[in-house]
């Protein structure tokens, strides 16, 4: 994952690179090669152009929509990884196919009004399985720790 969602400035610009988190492929230790990115749409070039130009939480170099820390349920082909973007809060996604992971859940629960912003998620936290009870646990900078089941398909069969 990226650190941050930009080069600290004071100003937003669309163009910036938005953080994401990579899946890296280290068959070869010597020679680790980025696999795929995961990126959310409010990251792409076209949606940080429009109305999140005006997002308070966007602009915020500490806070926008990147990647922020991932979590696999073991080591060994996980299936699945939940990864903190910051304002998005938790997202999963399904890397069963690591060239085409695909978002198969999230939980984005507004902050309360409290610093740093008055307004939307500060996960920044590394996201934590429970493989028995097919849960993600992390915690929100602003609204404290969450336990989230996983339902509707998004919970591997080969992880129960």
């Amino acid at each position: 994952f990226d650190e941050f969602s930009r080069t600290i400035s004071a100003s937003y610009n669309a163009a910036d690179p938005v953080g994401a988190a990579r899946l890296i492929n280290i068959d070869d230790e010597r020679r680790p090669r980025v696999t795929s990115t995961m990126r959310l749409e409010v990251n792409q070039p076209g949606a940080r152009a429009g109305d999140q130009q005006n997002d308070p939480g966007a602009g915020y170099f500490l806070q926008g929509y990147a990647a922020h820390y991932c979590g696999v349920p073991r080591a060994k082909d996980p299936e699945i990884v939940a990864c903190s973007f910051i304002a998005s809060g938790l997202r999963v996604f399904n890397i069963s196919d690591p060239k085409r992971p695909r978002e198969v859940a999230y939980f984005n629960k507004p902050a309360p009004n409290t610093l740093p912003l008055k307004s939307g998620s500060y996960a920044m936290s590394a996201p934590t399985f429970d493989v028995k009870r097919q849960q993600v646990w992390f915690t929100d900078g602003d609204s404290g720790f969450y336990t989230v089941k996983l339902t509707n398909g998004a919970w591997p069969k080969t992880l129960r």
